[in-house]
């Protein structure tokens, strides 16, 4: 059960969640991310999703890469970790939430196998829209969940002109382990600033998932994906939990000394079982920037300084975080 954490306020958009996928208390894909970040024709938005780790043959955050980009299969890449080439389609944000809601209804009524239709899903997005490039940014909230007939709709969660000093806060799934008195304790904190401060907001939003984690060990992870937008940068940030890290070397033969390999780029396995994170490494979510450059689900090993993604004036920070 993944836990998603969303605030969208004046100053900032926040989103962070657990990175765990598992099935009866056993993580499947330590190594897995539940998070896609697009730059829309008329915003930009980060989402992620709770509920089954694939749709079909492919793992949930590739497929919803593939929606917004409009790629059936990727096939081949020039490179193992970074694709770049014209796509399909651009969407907008409407268009991009109602193109996931109806591709998730077909998905669950022809790719997902029976036993599993009924199993929950659902999909947090949040960012900042505009009309024209250059008009005033605002925040925006979606969820997209299904409804009593089995289709899934997304709904609109923040005010359209609100452009005031108030928030919105939204925890997915709404029946986590955390409490209603302890989700009060976090919009209490926000209320009292914490809203304007991504990096107070972030922190407090790492604590709240890694308690969750403590009820719920392998099923909640202590692993964290954050995103934070505000155009037209973003920052993309993994942020592992120091008690679980370990030293990994260079796979051969870039461990051989007299290459003085500094770091090294590759696809995160989703085969790999270890549930400690590579220390002096980053694991990046699929990125969609634009109808030109998508970045697949990344391993950046030996080193946590920041890569920057871009497209004209908007620029994609993405590396590791201080370890927390």
């Amino acid at each position: 059960m993944t836990l998603i954490l969303t605030l969208a306020s004046r100053a900032c958009v926040l989103q962070v969640s657990d990175r765990m996928v598992s099935s009866a208390q056993r993580p499947l894909y330590p190594a897995s991310n539940k998070t896609v970040v697009f730059l829309a024709r008329d915003g930009m938005l980060t989402m992620s999703f709770t509920g089954l780790a694939r749709l079909g043959n492919v793992a949930a955050d590739d497929w919803l890469a593939r929606r917004l980009a409009g790629v059936a299969d990727w096939g081949p890449p020039p490179t193992a970790w970074l694709m770049q080439r014209r796509l399909p389609q651009w969407l907008d944000v409407g268009r991009a939430v109602r193109r996931i809601a109806e591709e998730l209804t077909r998905a669950f009524q022809h790719d997902v196998p029976p036993a599993w239709r009924s199993h929950p899903f659902e999909v947090a997005a949040a960012g900042w829209q505009w009309k024209v490039r250059g008009s005033r940014a605002r925040p925006i909230v979606w969820s997209i969940a299904r409804d009593a007939s089995g289709t899934f709709r997304p709904i609109s969660r923040f005010p359209r002109h609100h452009y005031g000093s108030g928030f919105y806060f939204l925890a997915t799934p709404g029946n986590s382990t955390l409490t209603a008195a302890e989700l009060a304790d976090v919009v209490d904190q926000l209320s009292a600033g914490a809203a304007l401060d991504a990096v107070r907001a972030r922190q407090l939003f790492i604590d709240t998932i890694r308690l969750a984690a403590s009820r719920l060990p392998r099923v909640v992870g202590p692993h964290c994906m954050s995103v934070s937008l505000y155009p037209p940068r973003g920052e993309v940030t993994f942020i592992p939990d120091e008690g679980l890290l370990e030293r990994r070397p260079f796979p051969s033969p870039l461990d051989d000394p007299r290459l003085q390999t500094t770091f090294f780029i590759r696809p995160a396995a989703l085969s790999d079982p270890r549930e400690a994170a590579p220390a002096d490494a980053a694991y990046t979510p699929w990125l969609v920037v634009g109808d030109d450059l998508v970045v697949s689900h990344t391993l950046v090993q030996g080193t946590t300084a920041p890569f920057i993604y871009s497209r004209g004036e908007f620029a994609f920070s993405v590396g590791g975080g201080a370890h927390q």
